[in-house]
Order: structure tokens, then sequence, then C-alpha cells
């Protein structure tokens, strides 16, 4: 999966991090949406591109808006990862195995604090770059 590009808790909208959401209170999927034909201009450059996968699973986060869980079209190489602006993005037929098995509207996400440490996939890339 790929994060956001700013570690912590969200505060605010458009400070690049994905809220967690308070213990004994997850999220929850409020629309499972066709995002096939969405498109986002990420200001690198490269335009208003198709950007989301074929799905959006839209999530209940109290206190901030827009944000989900979806694929990764034109960005595969970015998960595992951090470049999101705040969502979780998977890989394309990762968000399509989700959508297909197991998600549904009212189904409960937890998405837990990641607290300040590097995550897995981070002190990998680290160890790679020392050596």
């Amino acid at each position: 999966m790929c994060l956001s590009k700013n570690k912590g808790q969200k505060q605010r909208s458009g400070d690049m991090k994905t809220p967690s959401s308070p213990a004994g209170k997850p999220f929850s999927i409020t629309m499972i949406q066709d995002a096939s034909g969405w498109k986002h201009d990420f200001k690198d450059g490269r335009g208003s591109i198709k950007s989301y996968g074929n799905w959006f699973l839209r999530l209940k986060t109290p206190g901030h808006s827009g944000i989900g869980i979806h694929g990764s079209t034109n960005n595969e190489e970015s998960v595992p990862g951090r470049a999101s602006e705040g969502c979780i993005r998977l890989r394309d037929k990762d968000i399509i195995n989700l959508k297909e098995k197991y998600a549904y509207v009212g189904m409960k996400v937890t998405i837990l604090d990641e607290e300040q440490d590097n995550l897995p996939f981070e002190k990998k890339a680290h160890k790679n770059v020392i050596k």
C-alpha cells in the first residue's frame, strides 16, 4: 500500500497526511464508486491524468472529506511507498480484489496510527540506500 507523503495525524485539508481512526471508533465505507474515469492533477507536470484505478472506497472520516482507498493507475511504482495526498493507495489489481471479494458499504475500516517510525518498506528502502 501507499500512504500519505507526510507522517502523522491528518489535521487539515492539503496537509498530505492520512487520518488514523480513533481507538475503538473505526471508519466505515460509505460508498463504493466507479473511479475508472476519474482524473487528478498532481501538479507534477503530467496534467490531469487517470489516477484512482477502477474503484474508490469512500470512507467516513469525521472532520475530513475525500478520504478513501483506491487504485494507483499511472503510478503503480508508488506502491508500496509514500506518495498519497491522504488516501490509501493500492495496486490496481488489489483494489479490484478488495472490492470484488471483501468490501461493502458499512464495512468498518481501522487505520492505525503509523507512529513516527519508519514503516517496514521504508526501513528496507533506507537499508538499500546505505549499501
